[in-house]
C-alpha cells in the first residue's frame, strides 16, 4: 500500500498559498484532507522566512487542536461511529502519540520569544495527552474495546503501588493474551490488563509512560504475586485431610536448581531466581524491556534493511517453585547434573520463555530438541 501525502490545501483571504502544505498539519495528520484558509496569513508566506514560520507552528497547532477536539467529542457523542472510524486510522493516532513534539526540528530557537514558548513543550504534552485519550485497545475485563481513561476510572478509589499502574500486554491475540503466562496474576488476583497485538502498540505505551498521573506498565514487569484463585482453592481443600500436600523448592533446592541451570546454559542464561507470580506456568523471562525492543528491532529491520537480527543476549529467567516441571528439573538434575533428559528440559524450559516473551525469531529451531525429548521419555516408558 502507497503512503499517504499531505492532502491539506492552505488559502490565505481565499488565496491559494500552496497545496498541499506539509506545514499546516504534523506528518501523522495525512489521512485528512481539507481547507485551512486564514485570514493572518500574507500572500508571499515561506518558511524561510522565521517569522512566516512562527505563523505556520501556530496554525498547524491551532488546525491540530480543533481536529483532535472534533474527535473527542465524535467518541464521546457517537462511540459505535468513533469505533468504526478509529478501526480504519488508529495506525496514524498511535504515530501521533509516538511523534508528535509540537514544533519541527531545526527550526530557529528564539528564546525571548512569547510565541515560541506558547508552541514549546506545553503543546506537545497537550497534544500527546489528547491523542492517548483517542487510543483504544483490547482488555481482559471486557470484549468491547476500552480507553485509558475508561482504565483508570475502574481501578479503585484508594489504589496505590502496584493497583495504581496502567498495565499491558503484549501478545498475537487475545487468546495468546489470555494463556500467556504474564497474564496468570492478573488472572489470579482479577486485576484487569490491556491487551496490545501490533509492534507499534509497544512503542507506544512505552512513549507515553504515564496517563492521568498513572504510570503505564508492561505485564512483564507487574512485581505483584498470583494470588486470587491459587488461595482461593487451598482455602476449599483445607479442611480435606487427604489432599495431598503441595511441594515447593525450599531455598537452598531453588539455588542449587539456579547454579545448575545457569552452568548447564552458560551461553543463553545469566541468572535464575524463584518467584511467586506464576500459578500453572513454570518459567517466564524476567527482562521486560527485551521483548518490546526486540519487536520493534524487528519491525524496522523489515520495513528497511531486511537484516537477521542480531542473536538473544543472555537471558534472566523466574522459576516457578511450586509447578511440576520445575520440581521434577531439579530432583533430575540432583540425581546426575549429566543427565540427558534433564539438559534438553533445560534448553527446552528457556525456549518456552523466550517463546511466551515473543523474544524466538524462529520456533522452528526448537523442533530437533522436541524431537529428541520425545525420544528420551519414550525410551524411558520403554525400561
Amino acid at each position: 500500500m502507497a503512503r499517504l501525502e499531505p492532502a491539506v490545501a492552505l488559502y490565505s483571504r481565499k488565496v491559494l498559498i500552496e497545496d498541499p502544505c506539509e506545514a499546516v498539519a504534523p506528518d501523522w495528520m495525512r489521512f485528512v484532507k481539507g481547507v485551512v484558509d486564514s485570514e493572518d496569513l500574507p500572500l508571499s508566506i515561506s518558511r524561510e522566512k522565521s517569522q512566516d514560520r512562527r505563523l505556520l507552528d501556530k496554525l498547524q497547532d491551532v488546525v491540530v487542536r480543533k481536529f483532535l477536539r472534533f474527535l473527542l467529542d465524535k467518541a464521546k457523542q457517537d462511540r459505535a461511529k468513533y469505533l468504526e472510524f478509529y478501526a480504519e486510522y488508529a495506525t496514524f493516532l498511535k504515530e501521533g502519540a509516538c511523534h508528535d513534539h509540537g514544533r519541527r526540528q531545526g527550526r530557529t530557537r528564539e528564546r525571548n520569544s512569547q510565541l515560541q514558548r506558547l508552541l514549546s513543550r506545553p503543546f506537545s504534552t497537550r497534544r500527546r495527552a489528547d491523542l492517548a485519550k483517542l487510543l483504544y485497545f483490547d482488555t481482559s475485563s471486557s470484549a468491547e474495546l476500552t480507553s485509558l481513561d475508561e482504565y483508570v476510572g475502574r481501578l479503585p478509589g484508594d489504589a496505590k503501588d502496584d493497583d495504581d499502574k496502567i498495565y499491558y500486554l503484549h501478545a498475537p491475540t487475545r487468546e495468546l493474551a489470555l494463556a500467556s503466562p504474564y497474564y496468570e496474576a492478573f488472572k489470579d488476583s482479577k486485576r484487569e490488563c490491556l491487551f496490545v497485538y501490533n509492534a507499534i502498540d509497544d512503542f507506544v505505551m512505552s512513549n507515553l509512560g504515564t496517563h492521568n498521573g498513572r504510570p503505564i506498565v508492561a505485564a512483564e514487569r507487574a512485581t505483584f504475586a498470583a494470588g486470587g484463585a491459587a488461595e482461593e482453592k487451598t482455602e476449599e481443600s483445607g479442611g480435606d485431610e487427604n489432599a495431598p500436600a503441595s511441594r515447593t523448592l525450599d531455598d537452598a533446592e531453588s539455588a542449587f536448581l539456579a547454579r545448575w541451570m545457569v552452568r548447564t546454559l552458560d551461553d543463553r542464561l545469566e541468572s535464575v531466581v524463584p518467584t511467586d507470580r506464576l500459578s500453572s506456568s513454570p518459567a517466564v523471562l524476567a527482562d521486560a524491556e527485551s521483548g518490546a525492543m526486540r519487536r520493534m528491532m524487528a519491525l524496522v529491520a523489515q520495513q528497511s534493511t531486511g537484516e537477521a537480527l542480531p542473536p538473544l543476549p543472555k537471558q534472566k529467567l523466574e522459576v516457578n517453585p511450586k509447578h511440576p516441571v520445575v520440581l521434577a528439573l531439579h530432583d533430575a538434575a540432583k540425581r546426575s547434573s549429566d543427565d540427558a533428559t534433564a539438559l534438553h528440559a533445560a534448553h527446552q524450559l528457556l525456549d518456552t520463555a523466550i517463546v511466551a516473551a515473543g523474544l524466538m525469531d524462529d520456533a522452528r529451531t526448537m523442533i530437533p530438541r522436541l524431537n529428541k525429548l520425545l525420544e528420551l521419555a519414550l525410551l524411558k516408558q520403554d525400561k
